[in-house]
Parts: structure tokens; C-alpha cells; sequence
């Protein structure tokens, strides 16, 4: 199943996304400053709370990392569905991250860098899958999460199961060209690629933005 994605979906937060792949949606919002309790906070410090939410039972907070930047009584919040069912917290990271990072590009934060996520695994037989759908999983010999920044810099990775150096390295190549840009003449091309099976994950995530940018300035066309 392709993947899919879409900005702003929530009218209530700063920011958010969804973002949709093999029969897993993910919703995320972005709030924030926030002010908050008395006995939480830490006058000169502000944090960005990472918050997962499945869409039934309990979520939490996953983490909560300080920003070098004073906002005083403030903190930041990201929140960020998940579904109920999973084989693997490994299969539900990238759609998270993914969610994640168009929810952040939704409010216009200033950021130094983006990101895209993917998922590849690898069968008994040496042979990578990348995106491999969930029932997939019970036969495969390895599951491998990566993040790629835009400019192809490995920002993450989390493996599982029996592998070599070798079987990782070809996972880590084939998440990197599923991650990066694919090569477009225009952005309309980018944005006729929305929910097409093209697997760069760079070129969904571009066309995705740009086509938001084009909806909001739509009134600014139509009183020309």
C-alpha cells in the first residue's frame, strides 16, 4: 500500500499531520508553548514533550527533552496517535516519526533539518523488503527502522532479529534511496506523486507541503 499523507487535518492544534501506510494511520499534533503546573516548572528551561497516544487504551509521555532556548513558565507539546494493534513497536516508528515531522512542518516552526523514516526487512533469503506490509513480518529473519535527513544523513536506526554486517549495510542502502527525493523536473510532478505508489519517501513529504502551501494562497489568487 502506498503511502499517504496530510497537513492539517486538526482545526484546534498548531500544527497536524496524518500520515498512512500499510493499513497503519497515524495522527499527530503539534501545541505549544504551553504553560504549565507550578511544580513542574523550571524557570529557565523549556522542553518538548513527546506524547503516543494508541486509539484504545493508555498512552504516555516518551520522553522529554530540554531545548537550548529560554521560555519562561512555557513548555512544548507533540502528541501523536498510534493504533491499538502492532507485532512490533519497530513497524510503528516510522509512521510515528513521519507523523511527527509533517505535523512540525505544518506550523511553520523554523527547523534546521527535515527527516523521513522508513521500515526494511529481511527474509530467510537475503532479499531486502522495504515497507514490508504487517503479516509480512512472521517470516522475515530481520526488521530495521531508518532515518534519513535530507541531505542523506543517518539520523537513526533500530534493527531486530539475526543479521550481518553485510545484510544491514544493503537495508541501509535501500532505506536511503526510499528516503531521499526521488528526481523531479518540477514540483507538479511532486505533487501528482500524492497517493501514487512512488516509493521516495523525500518526494511525498516535499509534495505533501508544497500542495498545502498552494491551498492556503489560493485566496490570494482569486483576488487578483
Amino acid at each position: 500500500m502506498a503511502a499517504a499523507a496530510q497537513l492539517g487535518p486538526l482545526r484546534g492544534a498548531d500544527g497536524s499531520a496524518v500520515f498512512s501506510t500499510n493499513g497503519i494511520s497515524v495522527l499527530g499534533s503539534v501545541n505549544g508553548p504551553l504553560e504549565v503546573q507550578r511544580r513542574d516548572e523550571i524557570p529557565d528551561e523549556a522542553a518538548i514533550e513527546v506524547l503516543v497516544r494508541p486509539s484504545a487504551g493508555v498512552g504516555g509521555t516518551m520522553a522529554s527533552i530540554p531545548i537550548n532556548e529560554r521560555h519562561y513558565n512555557f513548555n512544548k507539546d507533540a502528541g501523536a496517535g498510534r493504533p491499538s494493534q502492532a507485532a512490533s513497536m519497530l513497524y510503528l516508528l516510522p509512521p510515528l516519526l513521519n507523523a511527527a515531522m509533517l505535523a512540525l512542518l505544518s506550523t511553520s516552526i523554523p527547523l534546521a533539518a527535515t527527516l523521513t523514516s522508513v521500515l526494511m526487512a529481511v527474509n530467510a533469503g537475503g532479499a531486502v523488503i522495504s515497507n514490508p506490509p504487517l503479516s509480512a513480518l512472521e517470516e522475515i529473519a530481520s526488521v530495521h527502522a531508518f532515518a534519513f535527513s535530507t541531505h542523506g544523513g543517518l539520523l537513526m536506526v533500530e534493527s531486530e532479529g539475526s543479521f550481518d554486517y553485510g545484510t544491514w549495510e544493503a537495508a541501509a542502502e535501500a532505506a536511503k534511496s526510499g528516503c531521499l527525493e526521488a528526481t523531479a523536473e518540477t514540483l507538479q510532478e511532486d505533487i501528482e506523486m500524492i497517493g501514487s505508489d512512488n516509493d521516495s519517501l523525500g518526494s511525498l513529504l516535499r509534495a505533501t507541503v508544497v500542495q498545502r502551501v498552494r491551498d492556503t494562497e489560493q485566496w490570494r489568487q482569486s483576488i487578483k
